[in-house]
């Protein structure tokens, strides 16, 4: 998800006593598949743990696509947040900050436009770049694999740990990119989906009212001088459309 700015409701810390009980929730389910697994082995039960586990590093590779695709399109990134739920943990950047949070499910990049040259464009960009990177990945899989033994059924540790991440991959890219809303009603987020089809459907004076939003709130929404980021001059979508000038 990249949402271009977000509050959040939930940046209170864990507690340690949360983070704990959160540790030991995650080991316990992780647990029970263990065990489901070890009853009557066969290698291939493997599959879904490893879908599991990859889900986690696939998210900081997913998160990472919007905020690498955002800088490159002219977007100050403020703050890229793992996991929903509870804040776990921050890490402080200089001019952004990370946040990890209490469920590694979903995650989002919060960025606001430099500019608004083509930034319709640039913005649905952004919003494709996460489940391009998952995509990616699962591309990567299919020709180091090859077709024919990446869909077809084996016993080989090695082959089904990669058939494993190639499904992860598909399956989160693939969820992001459903034009829907968040499931969590506190973060106003959307998936990558909806937010590619209102990147064009969103009027102008929505992009040049959130660059003097930050240019008056953006200390206190990322932490970081506005100024330091934004280029151009605060725009008035009235005069820009009087002047007859293409946002």
């Amino acid at each position: 998800m990249d949402p271009l700015m977000s509050g959040s409701s939930s940046s209170r810390p864990l507690t340690p006593g949360e983070k704990w009980t959160t540790a030991i929730l995650l080991v316990l389910v992780l647990s029970l598949f263990s065990v489901d697994i070890a009853i009557d082995f066969s290698v291939i039960k493997l599959s879904a743990l490893f879908i599991i586990l990859f889900w986690v590093p696939l998210l900081v590779t997913h998160e990472a696509g919007h905020a690498i695709m955002a800088r490159l399109l002219g977007f100050h990134v403020g703050r890229i947040t793992l996991g929903t739920g509870r804040l776990w943990k921050r890490i402080e950047r200089p001019g952004y900050f990370i946040e990890i949070r209490a469920l590694p499910v979903m995650g989002f990049v919060a960025h606001v436009p430099r500019h608004l040259r083509s930034v319709r464009l640039r913005s649905a960009a952004v919003s494709a770049s996460g489940p391009g990177a998952d995509f990616a990945v699962a591309t990567i899989v299919l020709f180091a694999l090859g077709p024919d033994k990446l869909f077809s059924s084996s016993s080989d540790l090695w082959t089904i740990l990669l058939q494993s991440l190639a499904i992860a991959a598909t399956a989160q890219g693939t969820l992001n990119l459903l034009p829907v809303p968040s499931f969590d009603p506190r973060e106003q987020t959307t998936f990558d989906g909806a937010n590619i089809v209102l990147a064009f459907t969103r009027p102008d004076s929505y992009y040049a009212s959130m660059i003097d939003s930050f240019r008056e709130n953006g200390s206190r929404v990322f932490e970081g001088d506005p100024g330091d980021f934004l280029q151009d001059r605060k725009p008035d979508p009235e005069e820009w459309w009087k002047q007859g000038r293409r946002l």
